[in-house]
Order: structure tokens, then C-alpha cells, then sequence
């Protein structure tokens, strides 16, 4: 629909899709925000959070103060829809247009939204709550004929500069029960991002005699466009991998409007982050072998002796296996991002670690233009900041002391430079007491860094073809829909 300012779904006179982002510190009211405009203002809403259980407690809350607003959960599970959430989707859209809503709210989590087909969504308004995991990577090795035979029949390759695009033939059909197979279950990330609206791009142009393939997929903002509005609430999302691989692939055709979001603090802590070692740092594959599991039970220990009353705590599989049980407080979720749950503790721990991939190489050089230092400040150090910020310096008013313990000494120094924006002090301590302080690895030959793949070159020319085929893939959805304008 065209509105007098001649704006075209998201995009305005310009042709630009315009992405009104909330910022503020944790806990400043950004989804407050957005529930009290969709509570308020009537319209059509699609709410997009990052996990079943925030939706659960978010709707319940939403319920208390709808006023007989329709507000409907499209998921698995308990309280949510029969059949699959694409499904559920369509039929809650199909029953307000049916019925003549004119005020609704359907939510759906991250994982939805990116897999799901929302181009009938036309004139709803979007709110994306927390960022969404938007780039991801991987590497196979393709180690036989049948596997290549395999891939042939499975994936078609639409080449731009010296990628390809891939796209699964027949995206309909079950790819879970391809997936599932013992044989190829380790392609399982693959299969189900490759069947996305988006596809996934490789580093290949034929699966003739390929032995090994690098990919990656991305979610832009820009498969949102027929929506009315679009707005996120993120403290970090400008600086999100997805957001960045976005703007360097689709940076003319996106303009940002930036809404500060809180009242400034009354409140302001005094923080310390406590770091078992600075020798070395973890990682969930070293975590996993007997040393590594040598220096957690070292961090165990001490937690346990020393800290028998802590607040919450999490880490990686490794890590919460080897903790459970053993170390007091709340075990969480890794990622908790959204939660207010644990926004009266005062201590938490958290043995982390999301380090860049060998698949992580195809965010490099030419490609999306990141370095293994922006990889890692925008999952590993933002995915800590987010869990820390779930305790009790989550509330502006508060002003007393807060303790969080981390894994290693530079885990803790990018921590306190996040928080020193919100605390009276903020103190980095070492934990002598736990024995692991100066401790090192060895690299073995299977850690070393490996030779990198070749990288992808668009040019001018594969910018422009990426963008044609984005026109393209906007002008078959606004076909089907039955409308006939565009930009």
C-alpha cells in the first residue's frame, strides 16, 4: 500500500527500506516500548522474540493488559498452534482478514521469522525484540562421489562473482528427514538454512569433484519490505554481524532511524568482574578434552568453596555438564537474552565461549569486509555482556554491589569496558585462589589456524547481480500477492 508520503511498504519516496532501531542500556524499557505501542495503537502486529519461553512470559503479560486485544502464539509446543508455525501463521492471518481484525498481535520467535514465508504479511507492523542470529557459517567436507551425487540432486547453484547461490530443489518436501539421516546429519544446519526464503551461498559453481565447501547464510531486513513498519529493539544491534553482512550487501537500499529509549540512570553500581585465567582462552572443543576439563573443575571448585551462594550462572554444553550439580544458584540458558527473571540477583558466572569457526572465514575479505576481532566482539563479548545485564544492575534505580565471574582475563577487560557505562566502578579482578591463573595449552596440529578458503569477490558487477535477484525474488512476492506496484 501507498501512503501520501509516497512510501511503499517499508521503503520511502527514495526506494529505501527504512529501520527504525530502539537503543538503550539493558533494562532501559525497550520492549516496553514496543508492547505499549502495539497495546495502544491499534493495528496489525507481528512480534518476533528470540525463544519459546520469552514468548510464553512476554504473551502473558501482553494478556494482562490487552484490554480484549487478540494476541496469538505461533509455535510448538504448549499453549501454542496445531501444525507447523508457517501453517499457524497463515491461518491467523487468513482468520483476522476473514473476521475483520483490526487490532492484533501474533508473535513468533527469531528462528520463524527467518525460515518462515512472511511476504503475506502486507501493512503489518514488524517488532523484532533482541537481535536475531542473522549470519551463519559452516564448512563440509565432501569426501566421495555419492556425496557430490548427493549434493547435485539435492542443491541447485546459481552462481554470483565466484560464489553460488544454493538453493534446495524442493524446499517443501521434509529436508528433516534428509537431515535426520545418521549419514548426513551433520548437515543438518546446511540443509535447514539452505531451505530458507533466502537460500545459503557456497563457495562453489559445480559439485563436480568438490572435496571441500565453505557457506554462509544471511537474513536482511530487506525480505520484510511489504510490512508497514519495522522497528528493533536492540542496545546492539548496529553492531550485529547480521546488521553489518546486511549493510555491506544492501547498504543503499536501507536507511537507519536510530530512538533512544530510557530515562538515565539513578542508579549506578559498583561492579566487579572477576577472570579465572590469563594464560589462555576457552573454547567448547577444548573444554571437552581431559585438560580442558582439568582447569573447569578448577573454576568448579572455587565456585563451589568460595561462591556457594551465587546468583545464576551458565556456560557452554561442556561446561554446564561439569558444573551441575555442583555449583549453587540458578542454571540458565546460555543466551537469556530478554529475560527479566534473574533481575534480583547479584552475582552470576558465566564460562562462555564463541569463538570464530573455520566456517567464520567466509565473513572475511571481500566478502562482508570482518575481521576475527569484530567476529568475536559481536557474539562472544556481546553474548556475555547480555547474560551479565540480566541480574540485578538490570534496574536503573539500583546502586549497590555486583559480582560476575568469567573465564579468562580478556573476556573479563572487553566485559568491563560494557559496563563502565552504567556503574559508579567497575573493578577487574584475577582469582588467584583457583590455581589456573598462568596455566597455557599447546596448540596441536589439529588447532592450528587453517588455510583459508577462497573468498568471495562480488565487484560492482556481483553487488549488482545480488541486488537484481533481490528485485526479482520482490517482484515474484508482490505477484502473488496481487500487487502491482514497485520501486
Amino acid at each position: 500500500m501507498t501512503d501520501g508520503d509516497g512510501k511503499v511498504g517499508l521503503r520511502n519516496a527514495e526506494g529505501k527500506i527504512e529501520i527504525e532501531v530502539l537503543h538503550g542500556a539493558p533494562g532501559a524499557g525497550k520492549s516496553i516500548a514496543l508492547r505499549d505501542e502495539a497495546l495502544g495503537i491499534p493495528g496489525l502486529y507481528l512480534f518476533c522474540l528470540p525463544t519459546i519461553p520469552l514468548i510464553k512470559e512476554q504473551a502473558k503479560e501482553f494478556r494482562a493488559l490487552s484490554n480484549g486485544v487478540l494476541i496469538i502464539e505461533a509455535r510448538s509446543g504448549e499453549g501454542g498452534g496445531r501444525g507447523k508455525v508457517q501453517r499457524q501463521l497463515d491461518d491467523a492471518r487468513a482468520e483476522i482478514v476473514a473476521a475483520g481484525i483490526t487490532h492484533a498481535i501474533v508473535f513468533m520467535t527469531h528462528e520463524s521469522m527467518m525460515a518462515c514465508d512472511l511476504s503475506g504479511f502486507v501493512d503489518w507492523h514488524i517488532r523484532i525484540d533482541e537481535v536475531p542470529n542473522a549470519v551463519q557459517t559452516g564448512k563440509i567436507t565432501v569426501g566421495t562421489l555419492e556425496s557430490r551425487k548427493f549434493f547435485r540432486n539435492s542443491f541447485s547453484l546459481d552462481p554470483i562473482g565466484d560464489w553460488a547461490h544454493a538453493k534446495l530443489n524442493n524446499p517443501q518436501g521434509n529436508w528433516k528427514d534428509r537431515a535426520g539421516d545418521p549419514l548426513l546429519n551433520r548437515l543438518g544446519d546446511f540443509f535447514k538454512l539452505a531451505a530458507r526464503p533466502q537460500g545459503a551461498y557456497v563457495n562453489v559453481h559445480s559439485w563436480t569433484d568438490v572435496k571441500e565447501f565453505q557457506w554462509v547464510s544471511l537474513w536482511s531486513p530487506t525480505l520484510l519490505e511489504n510490512a508497514a513498519s519495522l522497528k528493533i529493539a536492540a542496545a546492539a544491534y548496529l553492531d550485529s554481524l547480521g546488521y553489518r553482512a546486511a549493510k555491506e550487501w544492501w547498504g543503499d537500499e536501507i536507511a537507519e532511524k536510530t530512538t533512544p529509549i530510557g530515562d538515565p540512570r539513578s542508579g549506578w553500581p559498583e561492579i566487579r568482574v572477576h577472570y579465572f585465567t590469563e594464560g589462555h582462552e576457552g573454547t567448547s572443543k577444548f573444554w571437552g578434552k581431559s585438560e580442558g576439563r582439568k582447569m573447569i573443575k578448577a573454576v568448579c571448585d572455587y565456585l563451589v568453596e568460595q561462591v556457594p551462594n551465587i546468583g545464576f550462572w551458565s556456560g557452554n554444553d561442556e561446561v554446564r555438564d561439569l558444573m551441575e550439580w555442583r555449583v549453587g544458584g540458578v542454571l540458565t540458558r546460555a543466551r537469556v537474552a530478554g529475560s527479566n527473571e534473574y533481575r534480583t540477583l547479584k552475582s552470576c558466572a558465566f564460562i562462555y565461549s564463541s569463538k570464530p569457526l573455520p566456517g567464520d572465514e567466509a565473513l572475511s575479505g571481500p566478502l562482508f569486509h570482518l575481521s576475527e576481532d569484530d567476529i568475536l566482539a559481536a557474539r562472544e563479548d556481546e553474548d556475555i555482556h547480555q547474560f551479565v545485564m540480566r541480574g540485578i544492575i538490570r534496574n536503573e534505580t539500583y546502586g549497590g554491589d555486583y559480582d560476575c565471574y568469567v573465564y579468562s582475563k580478556r573476556q573479563a577487560e572487553a566485559l568491563a569496558a560494557k559496563l563502565d557505562r552504567i556503574a559508579r566502578s567497575v573493578e577487574v579482578v584475577a582469582v588467584v585462589e583457583a590455581g589456573i591463573l598462568k596455566e597455557t595449552i599447546a596448540k596441536s596440529q589439529g588447532e592450528q589456524k587453517p588455510k583459508k578458503a577462497k573468498p568471495l569477490v562480488l565487484g560492482a558487477k556481483g553487488k549488482k547481480m545480488i541486488q537484481e535477484k533481490s528485485k526479482q525474488r520482490r517482484l515474484q512476492r508482490k505477484k502473488a500477492t496481487g500487487q502491482t506496484y514497485d520501486r
